[in-house]
C-alpha cells in the first residue's frame, strides 16, 4: 500500500509537469481585397504602378515600418500614369479613394534627382485622385539639382477631398539654407480637403481654391534658416513666405517658426492668418515696425507672438514703415491676441516699442524696453483692452512721456493687471508709470493703485497723504522739512537730493539702490535724515564722483542723521575703481552716522578735507556711534575732520578709521576691532595716523583690538605724534579691561575664632596682564570682629562677615566667634565628635560577600540532586 501511495504521488507530479501543447496553427490571411500590405520599396512600387486603369481604387497600403526608396528604375515601371496629361512623375497617385498609411516609423522617398524644372519633375508627390488619404508617414522629397533641392513635397492637381494627417517632411540642406518643399493645392475645387498634424518647412499654396475648403489643423512650418527666408524678388516682392494662401482656407491652428533669417513685417505680419502662433527662435533685429493689421469688419482673431526669451530690437537702419509710422511692434485690430516671453527694444530711431490699437491683446512675461527711443512710450494703449500677466517690466528714458498711456479716443480702453502679475517700471523713474489721457470715453485701469490726478501704479513712496509711484518723484515734490516715506519693497532707485534737507525714511522692509544729495547753494541746509532703509547699490553716475558711493553728500549740511540703515552692497554701476558706503564732501557741521549695518565695501566711509572743496570750510562733529562694519578693505576716513567721535562700533574682517589732515579726536573709545580684513591690500589696522594726521591728543584707552599685540594694529605714519593707551578691553564683548581683576582667591571663606584671637587670610588677585591687584578689607560688624591688610581679629562672641575687595571684585569671608575657652575645631574638614573631642572615624565593616558566593553553591547542588531524583523515580516507573 506504502508502494502504491508513492508510485501515485510520482505520477501526479509527473503529470503536472508535462507542458501544453498548442495543437491550432492559426496563420493571419488577408480576407479583404482591399488592403495592401507593403514592406518594401519594391512592392511599394508594384502598388504604384497597378494604379493604372483604375486598379487602386479604394484601396488601403498598409506600410510597415522602415525607408522606402523609390530608385530610378522603380520609377520607369509606372512612368506612364498619367495626370493632368503628364507622365514621368516620381510618386504619381491617380487611384481614388485611396488610403497610403504607415504603421511605425515609415520614410518614403527617392534617390532619382530628375535635373529639371519640368513640372513633372518639379513634385515629390503628385496627386490626381479624389478621395485620397495619406496619413502616419514622413515624406522626404528627392533632390533635385535644377533646385539645389526641391520644390514641392505634394501637389493635388485637378482633384478634391485630400486629407493628410499626422505627415512629417523632412528638409533638404543646401547652401541657401533648408527647404523640404512645399504642400500645392492646385485645384479650382478642393472638396473637404483637410491637413492635420503636418509640419513643413515651407508653405501652404491654395490660392487656386474657388469652391470648397482647405482646412489646416496644427500645423507647424519650421522657417529657421530656411532657403526662403527673407528671399525677395524684383518681379514678385516677397511671394515665398511661411503660412497658408487662399480664400478659400480655414486656419484652425498654425504655428510658424522663424529666426533673425526672415522678414517678419513682410514675410510674416503682412498675410497673417487667423489662428496663428509665431514662435522665435532667434534675437529678431526689424529695420522697420512688425505691424499685424487687420481690417474694421475682418480683424485678426487668436494670434500669438512667442519669443520663447528672445528680443526683437530695431536695426541701425530703422525707418518708417508703408503706414508712415515708425513703432517697433503694432497690433492694429486684432482680437484675442498674445504677446508672451519676449523683450521688445528701441533705439533712438524708433517712437513706440508697443503701440495697440482697437485690439484684444494679453502681455505675459514681456520687458518693453524704451531707454534710448526718440519719443513716445514703452506701451500704447488706444481704444483696446490690454491685460498684463505674469512678469511684465516697463524701462522708461529720458525722452519717455510715461510708461503705459491709457486713452479711450472717444471709445473705451482698459488696462488689467492679472492677480499673480508682477509689474515693474524701471529706467528713468521721473517718468509716471501709467498716464489715463483725459480723453472722451471711458478709460479704466485695474490692478493698480489710483495715485490721482490720471496716474496709476504701485506707492513707492508718500508725504503725508500723497502718494507718488517713485520715490524720486516724492523726493522732487517735498519741501524743506518734510518727510518721505519709502513703501516697503525693493525701488531700484538711486534718488537725488537737490538743495534742501528732507526726512528720508523707510517702512519696514523698504530698499533703494543709493542716495545722492547735493546742495550747490551757499546756505547751510539742517536736518537732513536717512533713516531705516536697506541700501544695496553703489555709483557715481549721478554724483560724477571717482568713487561709487550708496550715500553720497556734498555740499553744506547741519546735523545730518543716517540711523538705522543697512549698506549692504550687491550691485554697482559707473566706471569707478573703489565703492564707499558714505561720501561726505567738506562743509559737514554734525553728522551722526548711528546703529547702521555697513558690509562688503572698499572703503566704509570717506570724509574729504577741505582742500577738495576750497569755497567750503572743514567739516566738524562727525559721529560714528553703535554701528557694526563687515567685510570692509579700507576704514572710515576723516580728513582735517574737527571733533571726529567713534564709539561702540564693530568691526569684522574690516579696517577701522582713519586720521589724515589734522583731524581732531572727541571721543575714540569703547569700539570692538574684532579681525582686519583677509585682503590686506589696503593694509591691516584698527587706527592709522597719517602723518600729521591728528592735530592735538588721541586717547586710544577702552577699546578691544582683537590682539594682545595692540601696536601691530595702531598704524601711526606721524614721528612726532605720540597717543595714550593706558586700559584696553580683553574681550570683543567689551566687559573686563586689562586692568581690571582676573584672578582673586582666598584660603578661607568662613572661620570660628575665639575671642581675642586671630586669623590671617592668605589673598592672590591679578589682574588681566597678570599684575597684582590692590585689595581692600571690610568688617560689617566691627563689634564682632575687626580687618586690617587681611588680618582678622575676633572681638566678641558673634557673627559677621567680612568682605574682600579687588578693583571691584568683592569676595565674602563668614566669620563666628566664640567665647574664650571654647572647643575650636582644629581642623575644619575632618569633623569632631561633640562629646569626646576626637575625631570620628567610620567602622569597618566585615566582608560577606565569600560566604554570600559559598551559600549560593550548595543550594545550586541540593537542587541537581533533586531533580536527578526526580528523573530517576520517572524512569522507574516509565519501566
Amino acid at each position: 500500500m506504502r508502494r502504491l501511495k508513492l508510485f501515485l504521488a510520482l505520477a501526479l507530479a509527473a503529470s503536472v509537469c508535462v507542458p501544453t501543447v498548442n495543437v491550432t496553427n492559426v496563420t493571419a490571411t488577408t480576407t479583404n481585397e482591399n488592403v495592401v500590405e507593403i514592406s518594401n520599396a519594391t512592392e511599394l512600387a508594384a502598388a504604384i504602378a497597378s494604379q493604372a486603369d483604375g486598379g487602386a481604387d479604394g484601396q488601403t497600403w498598409v506600410l510597415s515600418a522602415g525607408e522606402y526608396v523609390l530608385t530610378k528604375g522603380m520609377i520607369d515601371t509606372y512612368s506612364s500614369l498619367k495626370i493632368n496629361n503628364a507622365t514621368g512623375f516620381v510618386f504619381p497617385i491617380t487611384a481614388n479613394n485611396l488610403t497610403i498609411v504607415g504603421e511605425g516609423d515609415v520614410t518614403i522617398t527617392s534617390d532619382y534627382d530628375p535635373n529639371t524644372g519640368n513640372w513633372n519633375g518639379q513634385n515629390f508627390v503628385t496627386i490626381g485622385g479624389n478621395g485620397v488619404t495619406i496619413e502616419n508617414v514622413t515624406l522626404k522629397a528627392n533632390y533635385n539639382t535644377y533646385y539645389d533641392g526641391t520644390n514641392k513635397v505634394v501637389e493635388l492637381v485637378n482633384a478634391k477631398d485630400l486629407t493628410l494627417k499626422d505627415v512629417d517632411t523632412v528638409t533638404l540642406e543646401s547652401e541657401s539654407g533648408k527647404f523640404g518643399g512645399s504642400i500645392y493645392i492646385n485645384t479650382k475645387d478642393a472638396g473637404n480637403t483637410v491637413l492635420e498634424n503636418v509640419t513643413l518647412s515651407a508653405w501652404v499654396s491654395a490660392g487656386t481654391v474657388t469652391e470648397g475648403n482647405v482646412t489646416v489643423k496644427n500645423l507647424t512650418i519650421d522657417f529657421t534658416d530656411n532657403a526662403y527666408a527673407g528671399y525677395y524678388s524684383d518681379t514678385y516682392g516677397y511671394a515665398w513666405n511661411p503660412g497658408v494662401s487662399g480664400s478659400n482656407v480655414n486656419v484652425e491652428s498654425m504655428t510658424i517658426k522663424v529666426d533673425d533669417k526672415t522678414n517678419l513685417p513682410q514675410q510674416i505680419a503682412k498675410d497673417v492668418r487667423d489662428n496663428t502662433t509665431i514662435e522665435l527662435a532667434s534675437d529678431i533685429t526689424l529695420d522697420e515696425g512688425l505691424y499685424f493689421v487687420g481690417e474694421d469688419d475682418n480683424p485678426v482673431e487668436n494670434l500669438t507672438i512667442n519669443g520663447n526669451g528672445h528680443t526683437i530690437t530695431a536695426s541701425d537702419t530703422f525707418h518708417t514703415n508703408s503706414y508712415g509710422q515708425n513703432n517697433l511692434v503694432k497690433f492694429d485690430k486684432v482680437e484675442n491676441a498674445v504677446l508672451e516671453n519676449v523683450t521688445l527694444e528701441t533705439n533712438e530711431l524708433a517712437k513706440h516699442v508697443l503701440d495697440v490699437y482697437d485690439t484684444t491683446l494679453t502681455i505675459e512675461n514681456v520687458t518693453l524696453d524704451h531707454t534710448t527711443a526718440q519719443s513716445g512710450a514703452p506701451l500704447i494703449v488706444n481704444q483696446s483692452d490690454v491685460t498684463l500677466k505674469g512678469d511684465v517690466e516697463f524701462v522708461t528714458g529720458a525722452n519717455s512721456w510715461y510708461a503705459v498711456n491709457v486713452d479711450a479716443r472717444d471709445q473705451e480702453a482698459s488696462l488689467n493687471v492679472d492677480d499673480n502679475a508682477v509689474v515693474t517700471f524701471g529706467g528713468d523713474t521721473t517718468k509716471l508709470p501709467v498716464f489715463v489721457s483725459n480723453s472722451t470715453g471711458t478709460s479704466t485701469v485695474t490692478g493698480l493703485e489710483d495715485l490721482g490726478n490720471g496716474v496709476y501704479g504701485e506707492v513707492a513712496a508718500t508725504i503725508g497723504e500723497n502718494k507718488y509711484s517713485s520715490v524720486q518723484l516724492a523726493v522732487d515734490a517735498a519741501k524743506d522739512g518734510e518727510t518721505v516715506v519709502v513703501a516697503s519693497g525693493r525701488h531700484e532707485e538711486e534718488v537725488k537730493i537737490l538743495n534742501k534737507a528732507i526726512k528720508l525714511v523707510g517702512e519696514e522692509g523698504a530698499e533703494l539702490f543709493g542716495v545722492v544729495a547735493v546742495n550747490t547753494t551757499d546756505e547751510e541746509l539742517e536736518g537732513l535724515t536717512i533713516e531705516n532703509i536697506h541700501f544695496y547699490g553703489a555709483s557715481n553716475l549721478v554724483s560724477l564722483d571717482t568713487n561709487a558711493s550708496t550715500i553720497y553728500l556734498q555740499g553744506k549740511y547741519k546735523d545730518v542723521v543716517i540711523k538705522d540703515n543697512e549698506l549692504i552692497l550687491e550691485e554697482t554701476l559707473g566706471n569707478a575703481p573703489y565703492t564707499v558706503a558714505i561720501t561726505t564732501g567738506a562743509g559737514i557741521n554734525g553728522m551722526l552716522v548711528e546703529n547702521n549695518v555697513i558690509k562688503n565695501y572698499t572703503m566704509s566711509a570717506y570724509h574729504n578735507p577741505d582742500w577738495a572743496n576750497p569755497t567750503v570750510s572743514a567739516s566738524n562733529d562727525i559721529s560714528y556711534v553703535g554701528n557694526s562694519f563687515e567685510n570692509i578693505l579700507s576704514g572710515i576716513y576723516f580728513g582735517g575732520t574737527e571733533n571726529v567721535t567713534v564709539t561702540d562700533n564693530t568691526f569684522t574682517k574690516a579696517n577701522g578709521v582713519r586720521f589724515a589732515y589734522g583731524s581732531t579726536i572727541a571721543d575714540l573709545s569703547e569700539n570692538a576691532f574684532v579681525s582686519r580684513p583677509d585682503d590686506t591690500s589696503f593694509g591691516s589696522y584698527a587706527v592709522r595716523f597719517y602723518e600729521d594726521g591728528v592735530s592735538g591728543e588721541a586717547n586710544l584707552s577702552d577699546n578691544y583690538w582683537g590682539t594682545t599685540d595692540i601696536e601691530s594694529v595702531i598704524a601711526n605714519e606721524s614721528e612726532d605724534f605720540e597717543y595714550t593707551l593706558d586700559t584696553y578691553y580683553v574681550s570683543a564683548d567689551r566687559t573686563d579691561k586689562n586692568t581690571d581683576t582676573n584672578v582673586f582667591e582666598l584660603d578661607s571663606l568662613e572661620v570660628e575664632l575665639q575671642e581675642g584671637a586671630t586669623l590671617t587670610v592668605n589673598v592672590t588677585a591679578k589682574d588681566h596682564e597678570g599684575n597684582p591687584v590692590p585689595v581692600t578689607w571690610t568688617s560689617q560688624d566691627e563689634s564682632v570682629a575687626t580687618v586690617k591688610d587681611g588680618v582678622i581679629t575676633a572681638v566678641k562672641e558673634g557673627e559677621t562677615v567680612i568682605v574682600a575687595d579687588a578693583n571691584g571684585v568683592t569676595r565674602e569671608i563668614k566669620v563666628t566667634v566664640v567665647k574664650a575657652g571654647s572647643n575650636v575645631p582644629t581642623n575644619p574638614e575632618t569633623p569632631t565628635d561633640p562629646d569626646t573631642g576626637s575625631e570620628d572615624k567610620p567602622t569597618e565593616t566585615p566582608n560577606t560577600s565569600d560566604m554570600s558566593l559559598i551559600g549560593c553553591y550548595g543550594m545550586m547542588a541540593l537542587l541537581s540532586l533533586a531533580i536527578l531524583v526526580v528523573l530517576n523515580k520517572k524512569r522507574a516507573l516509565s519501566k
